[in-house]
C-alpha cells in the first residue's frame, strides 16, 4: 500500500509523545526525534513522507533544517509547527518551499486532516486521477502494480526512492516482478490471496497460466529497447489483463478522457470496454483476469 510514514521533530517531550501515540493509532509508521541533527541520522535509515517540523529548537530552527532534509528526500511533504503570533516566520516558511504549517496549541483532527491532504496529494503527484472512473489506488494488488509501473516509467529514481512511496521494501519489488514477468497481472496476487478471492467470488474459469510470451505494446514508440526498467519492457501485449489494466487506466487518468479514442487504441469496441470497466469496477484487479473459454456454471460468481 502507500506509505504513511511520519517523521515528527520537536524538542518538547509532551507534544513528540502526544503526536506518536494519535498517529500510530491511526497506522501510521512513526518516528519522533528532539533536535535536527537527530532527524537527519534518522532519515538515514527512514524516509518520511510526512514531516512535522517545529520552529523553535535549540542548534538549528526548523527553517535552517528544511533545506537538509528536501536534499535528502526531495519529495517528502514538510509542515512547520510555529507558536501562536509567529506568522512572519508562517510567511518565510512558505516562501521557502515548506509545504504548510500549523500554529500551537494544535488540534489534533486539525493536524490529521491536513496530513491527510498532503498524502493524497503525493499519491497524486505519482498517479494523477481525474475521478471520472473507477481507479481504487487503496486497493492492495492495485498497489502493487503501480509500484513496479512507476519504476519501469521513471527508471531515474530508482527503486529505493519509489519504494518510499509504498509500504513495501525493495525485495518486494523484485519478487513482485519476477513473478509478474512469468505470470503477469495474475502474478501479484499470491497462492493464497488468490485461492481466498476464487472462494469468495465461487470462480471455475480463472486461466490460471504462464504468459505466453512478451511482446511491447504496440503504440510505445521511442521508448528505449535496451534499458531494464522501461515501459517498453514492462507492458506486454500478450497479457490480455494488463491490456484492460492499462485501458481502464487510461481513462482513470486522462485529464479529459474519451472512451471512443481509448477504444480505437486499444482496437477494441465501447462494448467491451464497459464490459472490462464493470468487472474491474466490482472485483479489480480480480475481476479482468484471463478466464477460459465457455460459458460459467450456473453457481459461480454472484
Amino acid at each position: 500500500m502507500f506509505a504513511k510514514n511520519l517523521l515528527i521533530v520537536d524538542d518538547e517531550k509532551e507534544v513528540r509523545d502526544l503526536l506518536q501515540e494519535y498517529f500510530e493509532r491511526h497506522d501510521f509508521t512513526v518516528k519522533a526525534v528532539p533536535s535536527g541533527r537527530q532527524a537527519l541520522k534518522k532519515m538515514e535509515s527512514f524516509t518520511p513522507n510526512i514531516v512535522l517540523l517545529d520552529y523553535m529548537m535549540p542548534g538549528a530552527t526548523g527553517l535552517e533544517l528544511f533545506p537538509r532534509i528536501k536534499n535528502i528526500f526531495p519529495f517528502a511533504k514538510v509542515i512547520i509547527l510555529t507558536g501562536r503570533g509567529s506568522e512572519e516566520v508562517a510567511v518565510k516558511a512558505l516562501k521557502l518551499g515548506v509545504d504548510d504549517y500549523i500554529t500551537k496549541p494544535f488540534e489534533l483532527s486539525r493536524i490529521r486532516d491536513v496530513i491527510r491532504q498532503y498524502l493524497r496529494e503525493q499519491q497524486e503527484e505519482l498517479i494523477w486521477l481525474n475521478g471520472k472512473y473507477h481507479y481504487p489506488l487503496e486497493d492492495e494488488f492495485l498497489n502493487r502494480y503501480e509500484y513496479l509501473r512507476l519504476v519501469h516509467a521513471q527508471p531515474a529514481l530508482g527503486v529505493k526512492t519509489i519504494s518510499s512511496f509504498f509500504s513495501y521494501t525493495r525485495q518486494d519489488f523484485y519478487n513482485y516482478l519476477n513473478r509478474f514477468r512469468e505470470y503477469g497481472l495474475l502474478g501479484i496476487i499470491g497462492r493464497r490471496e488468490l485461492k481466498k478471492l476464487l472462494a469468495e467470488y465461487n470462480e471455475n474459469r480463472l486461466l490460471i497460466k504462464k504468459v505466453p510470451g512478451f511482446k511491447p505494446f504496440p503504440f510505445l514508440e521511442g521508448e528505449p529497447e535496451g534499458k531494464n526498467y522501461s515501459l517498453h519492457n514492462f507492458l506486454n501485449w500478450l497479457d490480455p489483463a494488463q491490456v484492460k489494466l492499462e485501458m481502464i487506466r487510461e481513462a482513470a487518468t486522462s485529464i479529459s478522457p474519451h472512451v471512443g479514442e481509448i477504444c480505437k487504441k486499444y482496437g477494441i469496441t465501447r462494448e467491451a470496454f464497459y464490459q472490462n470497466y464493470r468487472a474491474f469496477e466490482a472485483r479489480g484487479i480480480f475481476g479482468i483476469l484471463r478466464r477460459k473459454k465457455g460459458r460459467p456454471r450456473k453457481d459461480a460468481g454472484r
